[in-house]
Order: structure tokens, then sequence, then C-alpha cells
């Protein structure tokens, strides 16, 4: 049996390559957008390694870098992007598409521009991602890293998201940040499904964390907020990408990699699941179909 490890090196290996069409797009879009409440908590990296995972599975995975805060997931990747996100205006989106491997596509953020940054509006935000949502279901599954800028990461949601990652780490700060979060998601986007990832962290001590944010959006929300994992610290990751390696080359082994691909196969699973039971018939009484 192909385990995670050997699909992660096979992706390595045949990273560099074009994109293959996908004429046969997704009857349903998986869109998972992956935002912090607070600056600093990883959300770059967490939707780098969700879409790696979906990518060595054979998926064919669109990510892209809406953290307008940062912007540099091309530099992950070692990609020379032509055009951003910023710079769709009056382009088609598939203008933008930047061809990482066979199954990864990615839509730069805006520091991978020459133009000097100039902060987008809100109207604008939207517009950016409606765009994009035009090619959500040309893949099996879209990752966007919505950054910690709260107008970025809600204009991404309202642009076809299934789900909402919220990524925090165990600080207190970033904690009521995440909830901040959950809050105004289910005050503007109420049917919208939330999960909280704890970055950086050990399994006891993000669980820990999380249930901090679960009591708290329970008792002052009465909203259920389910766990969606922790991403644990991966020291040997942090040191190959401080040393200017790029993310596919570091991965294969990776703690972090690892516990990504579990969270996302699962992700994946879920949509789809409460896709086909949304599209199940309805007898004139209620009853669904068997």
């Amino acid at each position: 049996m192909t385990t995670q490890l050997d699909t992660l090196r096979r992706f390595v290996a045949e990273r560099g390559a074009p994109a293959p069409a996908s004429p046969g797009a997704a009857a349903t879009s998986r869109v998972l957008v992956v935002g912090g409440g607070k600056g600093g908590v990883g959300t770059s990296v967490v939707a780098a390694l969700l879409a790696l995972a979906s990518a060595g599975e054979g998926h064919s995975t669109l990510l892209v870098d809406g953290d307008e805060t940062g912007g540099r997931m091309h530099l992950l990747f070692g990609a020379e992007p032509k055009r951003t996100l910023a710079s769709l205006q009056g382009a088609s989106p598939e203008d933008a598409l930047t061809f990482i491997a066979p199954t990864l596509s990615l839509i730069a953020g805006d520091a991978a521009s020459s133009a000097p940054a100039i902060a987008a509006t809100s109207a604008e935000r939207r517009v950016r991602f409606r765009r994009v949502a035009a090619l959500h279901d040309r893949f099996d599954l879209v990752v966007i890293d919505g950054g910690s800028r709260l107008d970025s990461v809600m204009a991404a949601c309202e642009a076809g998201a299934s789900r909402l990652l919220a990524v925090t780490v165990a600080e207190s700060i970033a904690l009521a940040a995440t909830y901040a979060l959950i809050k105004v998601a289910g005050e503007q986007i109420a049917h919208l499904p939330v999960e909280v990832i704890v970055n950086r962290y050990d399994p006891r001590s993000a669980a820990h964390s999380y249930e901090r944010i679960a009591a708290a959006a329970a008792h002052f929300l009465d909203r259920r907020v389910p766990f969606a994992g922790a991403i644990p610290d991966d020291p040997s990751l942090q040191r190959g990408l401080a040393a200017g390696l790029w993310l596919p080359d570091v991965v294969a082994g990776s703690a972090a990699a690892l516990a990504a691909h579990a969270t996302c196969n699962r992700l994946m699973t879920e949509i789809d699941a409460a896709a086909q039971s949304d599209e199940r018939p309805v007898h004139p009484n209620g009853d669904l179909n068997s």
C-alpha cells in the first residue's frame, strides 16, 4: 500500500511539471479557507501543507494566497508568478495560475508583484475572490490562505467556502482573537462550518487550547465548533524553510505534513458526505428517499 510518505516523495519528484487540463470538473467544490484571528499563527504554512497533502494524493488542487499582510506563498514553492491575486483586474483568472506540479496550481498574493503594495478596499477584496471562484469547479480542492485580516478572511469565505479553518496557537491573545473570528464568521455567514486548528503544538497542549475556544463559543455564542486537529511543532521543517529550502523539498517525513495530510483527508470526506446528503431527493412528506 502506498504510504503518506511515498505520496509526498512522489509529489516532490514530479514538482514543476505542467498541470493537466481539468475538463471533468468536480460536481461539488471543496473550498477550504484558512484564516487566523491574529498574525503570526502560521496560516500560510498550514494552507500550503493542506494543499500539498491533497496534491500528493493525486487530487487537482488550487492554492490561493489571499494573505494581504504577507502574500509570500510563492516563495515557499520557488515559484515566479506572472500575475497575482491583486492583478486580476482586466485579466482572466486563468492567467494568474502558476503551475507548481501536475496536481497543484497557485495563485500568488500581492507580495509577488513588483508594483508597490496598495491596501485593497473591502469591495475590491470581494471582487478578487469572486473572480477566483470561477475556477473552483475545475479543481478537486481549493485551499485559500485568508491570512489574519478579517476583511480578507470573510471575503474569501463569502466566495463559496465549504469550511473555515480558524488557525490559532496556544497563547491567550491568539485564542481570544480566534474566538472573535468565529463570532464574526457566525454573524456574517451563519451557515458556514468553522473548525479550529491549533498550530505548532503537541496534541495534548493543542486539545487544551481548543477546549478553551470551544467552551467560550458554546457559552457565549451557543455554537459548537469542532476540533480540526493539531499541526505539531516541527523543528526540521522550520530549519529547512529558514535555510531557504522550498516547502515540497522538506515535507517528506515531516510530522507537520503528516498531520495536515490526515486533516485534509478527513475534511474532504466530510464535505463530500454533507454535499451528498443535501443532494438526496426528499419525499413530499419530508422523508429522504432511500
